[in-house]
């Protein structure tokens, strides 16, 4: 089979594995670090995951696909995996940053739809306002994405002794796993105050009491909020974390996001190398 095509199935089947998989407990984790939820944790946790995955496929085939294109193309040196993870992660983010601030929307809620969000925030605050997170969302992913390669790689061909140069095809499943869990455990302890600002700046200014209510209620609800409010800002954000919750309220959710990301990031590197292999 073709090698494009081959990333693109193993991208996006990672992908829509990964996200699935974990999807309840990152609706627990958008309500535990976002300021203004005040509904019930436990209720409706798969809300919004079918319409979710349209963003999933898209996002992981740019993620997977620049990845491979940087591993292939770019000259070995110290700084290789770092600006592996750059670019792999940018390329990710900018097809997922829309979808993820619609569906944290709808986890808050609970009762609109990713497909209803886009309508209200283009409606109020234009396309752009899909793109409100983007700082915050890159200054979260880019160090994420390039600590886990680096550590991934290493793992790989320090921890385990396998040659650069070999098939991927030789690596163990069992190598796969441990190799992704341990950079996936660092990244998330390192990025999560970066993850707890990127959801309220995501879900800033909701209310969330007056929203849950009907469903009428709360498309008024939400244009009133967001005509509103100013330009979204992230020092706000920082303040106001900081004022109710301390040092420690940049920590929130780290339980749900170690339990969550560490697994999440195992199941897709593992998922993508398993089926690309499968399909070369």
């Amino acid at each position: 089979m073709d090698k494009t095509i081959a990333i693109t199935i193993a991208g996006s089947m990672a992908g829509i594995i990964e996200h699935i998989s974990i999807y309840p407990l990152d609706t627990l984790r958008t309500r535990k670090q976002a300021l203004n939820c005040k509904g019930s944790n436990f209720s409706n946790l798969w809300k919004g995951s079918l319409q979710f995955c349209s963003g999933i496929a898209p996002a992981h085939i740019a993620f997977y696909g620049s990845y491979e294109l940087c591993k292939h193309y770019l000259p070995n040196n110290p700084y290789k995996s770092i600006l592996t993870g750059t670019v792999a992660s940018i390329s990710h983010d900018l097809v997922m940053i829309p979808y993820d601030t619609a569906k944290q929307r709808v986890q808050i809620m609970q009762k609109s739809t990713i497909i209803n969000q886009f309508k209200d925030i283009i409606a109020i605050e234009g396309v752009a306002g899909l793109y409100r997170s983007i700082i915050p969302t890159f200054i979260m992913n880019i160090p994420m994405a390039s600590i886990f390669i680096t550590i991934n790689d290493y793992m790989k061909y320090e921890y385990f002794n396998l040659d650069k140069n070999i098939n991927e095809n030789n690596i163990t499943i069992h190598q796969y796993m441990v190799s992704a869990a341990v950079a996936g455990t660092i990244g998330t302890l390192f990025t999560t105050p970066f993850d707890v600002i990127k959801t309220n700046v995501q879900t800033m200014n909701m209310d969330t009491k007056v929203q849950m209510q009907n469903g009428v209620i709360e498309k008024q609800a939400i244009k009133k909020s967001f005509i509103n409010q100013q330009k979204c800002n992230i020092l706000k954000c920082v303040n106001n974390i900081y004022n109710k919750n301390g040092l420690s309220g940049f920590y929130k959710g780290l339980g749900y996001r170690l339990i969550m990301y560490v697994p999440a990031v195992t199941i897709s590197w593992t998922t993508y190398h398993l089926i690309l292999n499968s399909l070369l």
